[in-house]
């Protein structure tokens, strides 16, 4: 039972982050549209430098809690994978690495 719920958090998490993630990445490429439009409005001539400063900001902003979202998207899938009873050896890891390593 242990198990089962294990798998059924993960996978709720995985969702939940995958819709966050995307969610995150629409913010962010709205973000962006608004910090170019911001500087041909100041080239323009319609715009202060102080409103350019803060949309990037904002942009900054939009950046970093996507990055955060992605982050989080990955630690579910791995969970996932790790509740599904998959893993890794570190032995087998190390002797990959020696392998790609001496070539």
């Amino acid at each position: 039972m242990t198990a089962l719920r294990e798998v059924e958090d993960a996978l709720v998490a995985t969702a939940t982050y995958e819709a966050e993630a995307a969610a995150r990445g629409r913010q962010l490429t709205a973000a962006s549209s608004a910090a170019d439009l911001s500087w041909v409005r100041y080239e323009g001539g319609l715009t202060s430098y102080l409103e350019v400063l803060d949309v990037q900001r904002s942009l900054f902003s939009s950046q970093l809690r996507a990055s955060e979202a992605q982050q989080l998207r990955l630690t579910s899938m791995v969970q996932l994978y790790q509740a599904l009873g998959g893993g890794w050896v570190a032995e087998q890891d190390s002797v990959f690495v020696e392998t790609v390593d001496n070539r």
